[in-house]
């Protein structure tokens, strides 16, 4: 057993060592097996390449030949799964931009209902104002009347009676409240 310094091979050992250390490292880092059939593959064909240093190519060329055979099929192996990862991975993104265009979609449903909102809370508002304005002049008109006005709901009961009734009649609005207005008319 002789050592063929040979620099080709040295350098093609020495880049098999790294991609088995790679390898490794990208296993720890994802949990993903698959960089492992690909460090495995290199593997041997780094042990190959040592058989090429050491002149044991030769003498155990059926070992050789095994290892060159099952460190390409492990390749291949590993190449299929990163493939198929791969597969997963783009099925991932497109299910990701999916939901990102529902998200995008519903978001833009909320700022127009949020503009809604705000466009009916501005009209309520600007109603109650109104409102507001009308009751102050129905509460002036109504405090100002000279002649007694009252409103009965269907039944005849007495719901609302002017002040002016304390004027013309002696009564306090409040004591006729509540009260039938056919008890009043003879």
């Amino acid at each position: 057993m002789s050592f063929n310094p040979d620099p080709v091979t040295l350098i093609n050992l020495a880049f098999c060592i790294v991609i088995v250390v790679v390898s490794w490292w990208w296993n720890s880092r994802t949990g993903s097996r698959t960089p492992l059939y690909i460090g495995l593959a290199f593997g041997l064909f780094g042990i190959s390449h040592l058989f090429v240093l050491f002149n044991l190519n030769k003498p155990l060329e059926l070992a050789y030949i095994f290892m060159r055979i099952a460190a390409y099929a492990l390749v291949t192996i590993g190449l299929f799964f990163i493939a198929i990862e791969v597969v997963k991975r783009k099925k991932a993104e497109e299910e990701l931009l999916e939901a990102n265009e529902n998200l995008r979609t519903a978001n833009e449903q909320l700022i127009r209902s949020g503009e809604d909102l705000k466009t009916n809370l501005e009209e309520l508002q600007k109603k109650r104002e109104e409102l507001l304005e009308s009751e102050k002049k129905f509460r002036s008109v109504f405090e100002t009347f000279i002649d007694i006005y009252y409103q009965t709901d269907m039944d005849g009961i007495i719901l609302m009676v002017s002040p002016s009734c304390k004027k013309m009649s002696g009564w306090e609005p409040d004591e006729l409240t509540g009260t039938n207005a056919r008890e009043l008319f003879p």
